[in-house]
């Protein structure tokens, strides 16, 4: 991990600020809008990486569609953010009890034979995100109180 945080702080320390958060969450974004749309038009094989199980069953395909629909929205929630991050600063709170939230669940499922293991490594990424958000309002806190 000390490698991955040189990394990281070289990376902030190349670009400015305003820029990099902007880049950031564009890509969280773009991520969790395509992620969420990929999910509502195959819910089907959603559920079979996240499950492991060939479900048809439309109900259940309805709530996992309704899922992935909140899933995009908050990809345009983190748009809103990258545009103008002092006005939706909120959705960065709202974005970091979601990606820590996610995770938490998913081992959960994992633990309990209800999740894949390989869906869980992709959840899993949720933390790393959750990390820069909350460095993100910990170092706009200070730019915006100084």
């Amino acid at each position: 991990t000390g490698a991955l945080k040189k990394i990281t702080v070289s990376l902030l320390m190349k670009q400015s600020p305003p820029k990099f958060w902007k880049i950031l969450f564009l890509v969280a974004g773009l991520f969790n809008f395509l992620a969420g749309c990929l999910g509502m038009v195959f819910p089907a094989q959603g559920l079979r990486f996240a499950s492991g199980l060939e479900i048809t069953e439309p109900s259940i395909l309805f709530i996992f569609f309704m899922l992935c629909f909140v899933v995009a929205l908050f990809g345009i929630g983190y748009f809103m953010v990258a545009f103008n991050a002092v006005a939706n600063r909120g959705l960065v709170v709202v974005g970091i009890v979601g990606k820590i939230s996610f995770p938490v669940m998913a081992l959960y499922g994992y633990l309990n034979g209800l999740a894949t293991l390989e869906f869980m490594l992709v959840i899993a990424g949720d933390l790393i995100w959750a990390g820069l958000f909350i460095y993100y309002l910990r170092t706009s806190k200070k730019a915006l109180t100084s």
